[in-house]
């Protein structure tokens, strides 16, 4: 025979345990916002970003222009004036002028008056 259950253990009965899930749905009342912009504001936004941007390329591109302008000048003034590698080519009168118009163009472009100088002038 098999093995005999112990007394008091026969009158039990054995349950299924069943895992219940309980759920329960409460109304919420709630607003729901955004933090972000419109759009007829953003495309506003955007236009001026592009607007600023497109001054700020036109800025560095007059400074260029004009780093290239001066750089110009005080190297064709070095190679012109006395022992550059240019001088013996160049008659003595043309010299001169060339080197005033040179000198002119350097102050010009330290002066005032150049910052509202457009690219076309600067050429």
């Amino acid at each position: 025979m098999g093995p005999t259950p112990p007394k008091g253990k026969e009158d039990q009965q054995k349950y299924e345990k069943r895992k219940v899930d309980k759920k329960q749905t409460i109304p919420l009342k709630f607003l729901s916002s955004s933090y972000s912009l419109a759009p007829k504001t953003r495309k506003g936004f955007l236009e001026l970003e592009n607007k600023i941007s497109e001054g700020d390329r036109q800025i560095l591109l007059m400074k260029e222009t004009k780093n290239t302008l001066e750089a110009y000048g005080y190297d064709m003034r070095q190679r012109i004036d006395q022992y550059g590698d240019l001088e013996k080519y160049v008659d003595p009168v043309t010299k001169s002028a060339f080197i005033r118009d040179i000198n002119e163009v350097v102050d010009w472009l330290y002066d005032d008056s150049s910052k509202s100088a457009t690219k076309e002038q600067l050429e």
